[in-house]
């Protein structure tokens, strides 16, 4: 997210300010599609597009568990899919 033209980083957010840095991970999200949405101009492959398109949703995600207030301390990514799954999504086993 910026304010005034200026990215705020992580070491700029109060952690437990959940407002701030909700709004830093999804700005995260922004800014990583919108990178995503350039890179076929800029001749780069179709990997990166996708690459970029992963993170974005990781940082949507991210925000999600912080919006909904969802305590959880992970930062890898099989941990927050994980988090996700049992908190968010509905889905049934066969």
């Amino acid at each position: 997210m910026t304010s005034f033209g200026q990215t705020v980083r992580p070491n700029a957010i109060n952690a437990t300010d959940h407002e701030s840095l909700f709004a830093y991970r999804f700005g995260e999200a922004e800014e990583t599609l919108a990178d995503a949405r350039k890179i076929p101009d800029a001749g780069l492959s179709k990997r990166s597009v996708v690459n970029n398109a992963y993170y974005a949703i990781f940082y949507s995600v991210s925000a999600l568990l912080i919006h909904e207030n969802i305590e959880h301390g992970a930062s890898k990514h099989p941990g927050i899919i994980s988090i996700f799954d049992r908190s968010i999504t509905l889905y049934t086993r066969n």
